[in-house]
């Protein structure tokens, strides 16, 4: 399996959000807005859910869900039916908390399946959470794009620090801390002008501005080597044989806020 790509969720976003809870201005379709810190918020943590009404039957490939608070002991589900009655839904998928080497928990989760339904719904079970709620930035899903060619050999992942202090030779630095994030540089060689033209309807639509999402590696880990991000910089598409064509240096940056 090679990358794929979420970058259309707009009937996932235009669907009708309700909730067990929310707190303050920290409203339930917020989950929808592209900002991740500005999330929604329950008002408690052993028994929330968010429900998505998307007006019709619709095909899910891809759901991510990005700036979760929720602990290693916890347990998220995603649960699909055709009608507004989940006391047996036709669909339910325990989703996978994953953790760093440090056993650090990752507040990210990126499931692939291929499901079709009106309803959807997650569901939070974490009553040992020390926040005392659950809180997520955005939920995006809908249908991934997998070109038929993936990328080239020597894909390079990023970390990135982008914490600002005053460095000096021998001193510890005092800093402001900001979030890390990830960047992922690819090239795509010897493509055919359907995926060429492909990916430039992906740019127009989403340019630098919308994020989607990329994952690297869908089948073997797809929460560690999936970013929610946007292209940093252009498209740079070239004509590299006579009908082959190549995207020579793509370059995403992880939104983490």
């Amino acid at each position: 399996m090679g990358v794929r790509i979420l970058y259309n969720s707009d009937t996932w976003d235009a669907g009708t959000i309700t909730s067990s809870s929310e707190t303050g201005d920290l409203v339930d379709d917020n989950v929808v807005n592209d900002l991740v810190a500005k999330p929604w918020r329950a008002t408690g943590d052993a028994a929330e859910w968010i429900k998505f009404d998307l007006g019709g039957a619709t095909d899910i490939t891809c759901i991510g869900l990005f700036g979760g608070n929720w602990t290693s002991a916890a347990t998220i589900t995603l649960e699909g039916h055709a009608t507004d009655s989940f006391g047996s839904p036709t669909y339910s998928q325990v989703l996978t908390v994953e953790t760093d080497e440090d056993s650090v928990v990752m507040g990210n989760i990126v499931l692939f399946l291929s499901e079709q339904f009106r309803w959807w719904r997650i569901t939070f079970a974490d009553g040992a959470n020390p926040d005392g709620y659950i809180e997520v930035g955005r939920i995006k899903a809908g249908e991934f794009y997998e070109p038929a060619r993936s990328y080239s050999e020597g894909w390079n992942f990023i970390p990135v620090d982008p914490s600002e202090g005053d460095e000096k030779p021998g001193v510890v630095a005092i800093w402001r801390t900001r979030a890390q994030f990830r960047q992922v540089a690819v090239r795509f060689r010897f493509m055919t002008e359907t995926q060429f033209k492909k990916f430039w309807t992906i740019y127009r639509k989403v340019g630098r501005r919308v994020p989607i999402i990329l994952a690297l590696k869908p089948t073997a880990e797809p929460t560690l080597y999936s970013i929610y991000c946007t292209f940093r910089g252009q498209l740079p598409l070239a004509n590299q044989l006579v009908d082959w064509y190549q995207a020579t240096h793509l370059v995403f940056e992880e939104k983490v806020e």
